[in-house]
Order: C-alpha cells, then sequence, then structure tokens
C-alpha cells in the first residue's frame, strides 16, 4: 500500500510540473523575443536566431526550446562532418 501512495504522489507531482511547464506564459519581451528568434530563423539565420530563442525557452515556451534544439543539432552535425570533434562513443 506504502509503495503504491508514494508512486501516486511521484506521478501526481510528475504531472504537475510537466502541465506547469506547458502551459507557460511569456512576457511582452519574451514574446518579443520568441517572434524576432522565429524570424531570423525563417530566414536561414540560426546565429541571429539563437539568443533570441534561449529568452522565450528559458521562459518555458515550448516551440522554442524545440527550435533551439534543433539549431544545435544542426551545429553539431556540421561539426562533426566537418572533423573538427569526433563524437563520442
Amino acid at each position: 500500500m506504502y509503495k503504491m501512495f508514494v508512486y501516486l504522489i511521484k506521478s501526481i507531482f510528475t504531472l504537475f510540473i510537466v502541465c506547469n511547464s506547458a502551459w507557460a506564459e511569456l512576457t511582452p519581451e519574451q514574446e518579443d523575443a520568441r517572434n524576432q528568434g522565429l524570424f531570423f530563423l525563417n530566414m536561414i539565420s540560426s546565429a541571429k536566431a539563437s539568443p533570441f530563442l534561449e529568452i522565450s525557452a528559458g521562459a518555458g515556451d515550448t516551440e522554442s526550446q524545440y527550435y533551439l534544439a534543433e539549431i544545435l543539432r544542426e551545429t553539431l552535425k556540421k561539426v562533426f562532418k566537418s572533423g573538427e570533434m569526433s563524437p563520442i562513443t
């Protein structure tokens, strides 16, 4: 019974954390930064987009977090492809 109670509490806590971050409200400044970041991203300028997306991603905006991760993934792919670094295996 105790294990079931602990599992239930952990599940509720996890659900609360996930829901809280999914409904993050952005301030007007964070919303502007998000829009600027998406604008630069659409203009194929990920270097200019990153600082703006970091602001809104830090505030919990999931779309900004996704695009920031995509920028990082593409950057790392270019670095590994150029031979500057080797992937950790």
